[in-house]
């Protein structure tokens, strides 16, 4: 059972923050302020921050309610780990007349920073501040959903992620945070979905690498040896009990995992690969059937995709796809020998919208 706390939470929600610098742009400022805000985004960007926040002064000497240098500040202030100067930044750029999307930021910065300095009670009303001036700001939900985690309050830690999701459905840390949150919570076949979805979006990177170790773990919860020593498949009883698609899921795991350990001797990497391949088979299947489960979020969220990949034969180089960023030599070799298929796999994730950039190597 995966653990929902401590550093890896801290982890998800410093990804999330860097993720601002992207968010829509701002109002067109002068010419001269805007040459300093550029300068500072870029200063932040090489991890200088106090070369950053001077930038940003620069600016706030001129023009104190520039909002756009009083976001980048506390942002930076944030980054820096001044969160206590970080917040009192954000809350003099959330008191000045705004369009709600540039205020809900602030609150969202300012609940990230509380919760950084273990004010985790505080941090919600933060993010909630930041829902009620703009619902459809995921990365406010993302954030609040890290802190309802840390907090125990897996449920609502579920819930923020699907909204985050269901928002923006390319959002690699939600599907990241969704996984660990279901996994803890015992749901290894929803856990499962979520994090191959996070591992399509990114593959490559210091994270993905980490939740390679993750699918074993998943992979390896869905059987057990009983007293005479067999082994057996578990499913979920509450998962088994809705009948719904994550019962095949759960089903599948144990049955792909079973065989590999038949096997035995195959290649880790490879041995993962064919349990990959059979699970987005079996998926693919059920969605290419068009099957319809009202009131099954799974299949509502993962169905369309799986069917997809297997619809256009890319469930094997997606197996090996998603092993990017793992050390094995039969995947890298697998992957450069066929890189056809590889790209096929990449052109449809790109126009399937589902494609983000690679994160930062930090």
């Amino acid at each position: 059972m995966t653990n929902f706390s401590g550093s890896a939470l801290r982890n998800l929600g410093a990804g999330l923050l860097l993720a601002c610098v992207l968010c829509p742009a701002w109002p067109q400022a002068p010419a001269q302020t805007e040459t300093l805000l550029r300068e500072g985004i870029r200063l932040h960007g090489q991890r200088d921050f106090d070369g950053a926040i001077r930038a940003y002064r620069k600016v706030l000497e001129a023009e104190p309610n520039n909002t756009i240098a009083l976001y980048e500040l506390s942002f930076s202030l944030s980054a820096k780990s001044d969160c206590a100067a970080a917040v009192e930044t954000a809350q003099r750029g959330a008191a000045l007349p705004d369009a709600p999307g540039n205020q809900s930021r602030f609150w969202v910065l300012i609940g990230s920073c509380k919760d950084k300095l273990g004010e985790s009670q505080a941090a919600i009303p933060a993010f909630r501040k930041a829902l009620e001036l703009h619902p459809s700001n995921y990365l406010a939900h993302y954030n609040l959903a890290v802190t309802q985690g840390r907090m125990g309050q897996l449920g609502q830690a579920r819930e923020s992620l699907e909204r985050a999701i269901a928002i923006e459905p390319r959002h690699a840390s939600s599907y990241n945070a969704l996984s660990r949150v279901l996994q803890a919570d015992g749901q290894n076949g929803a856990a499962m979905l979520a994090l191959l979805r996070f591992l399509s979006l990114e593959p490559g990177g210091a994270r993905a690498a980490v939740e390679q170790l993750r699918l074993e773990q998943l992979f390896a919860a869905s059987v057990r040896k009983d007293a005479e020593g067999k082994v057996q498949v578990v499913v979920n009883p509450k998962t088994a009990q809705a009948g719904s698609l994550l019962a095949v899921v759960e089903l599948s795991m144990g049955m792909a995992q079973a065989k590999s350990q038949a096997d035995g001797t195959v290649d880790a990497g490879e041995a993962r690969a064919t349990k990959i391949e059979t699970l987005v088979k079996v998926i693919g299947e059920i969605g290419e059937k068009g099957a319809e489960r009202p009131g099954d979020p799974a299949a509502q969220r993962y169905l369309q995709f799986f069917a997809g990949l297997n619809a256009r034969n890319l469930a094997k180089p997606f197996s090996y796809y998603v092993q990017l960023s793992g050390n094995g030599q039969v995947v890298r070799n697998w992957l450069s020998s066929h890189s056809l298929e590889v790209q096929d796999l990449q052109a449809w994730l790109r126009e399937s919208g589902r494609a983000v950039a690679m994160p930062p190597q930090k």
